[in-house]
């Protein structure tokens, strides 16, 4: 599968618009189209690629190789519906309040091994 594929299929896998994508990576929407669209082999900056991967859960080896087929990226199918929620929540945020959670979730388990360090006999 094809860069341009690659995107167009995991933006509709994440229920997303060309126009959401664009205004979560600061983009045009016709930026995005071209993108998906594959005319002239064009393709976004190393930064850009980057935003993608993280805007889509992947890595930028799955995005820009086309040998790399067998990747399943459909949601796991063992979450429970209030994982699934906050899945969906995090997937609607943008790049910056992701990392903002990411963030948050460091200093919880920084929090979460002293108190159990204190509950150890």
């Amino acid at each position: 599968m094809n860069f341009a594929d690659k995107l167009k299929k995991l933006r509709k896998m994440n229920s997303m618009t060309q126009e959401e994508v664009a205004q979560r990576l600061g983009l045009s929407r016709s930026t995005i189209a071209g993108y998906e669209s594959g005319i002239k082999g064009r393709q976004p900056s190393r930064e850009g690629l980057a935003a993608f991967a993280k805007l889509y859960g992947v890595t930028l080896d799955y995005l820009v190789n086309d040998e790399i087929i067998n990747i399943d990226i459909s949601p796991c199918s063992s979450l429970s519906k209030d994982e699934e929620r906050l899945l969906n929540d995090y997937r609607n945020l943008s790049l910056a309040a992701r990392e903002l959670v990411r963030e948050q979730i460091c200093t919880l388990e920084k929090y979460n091994i002293k108190y159990k360090e204190q509950q150890l006999p």
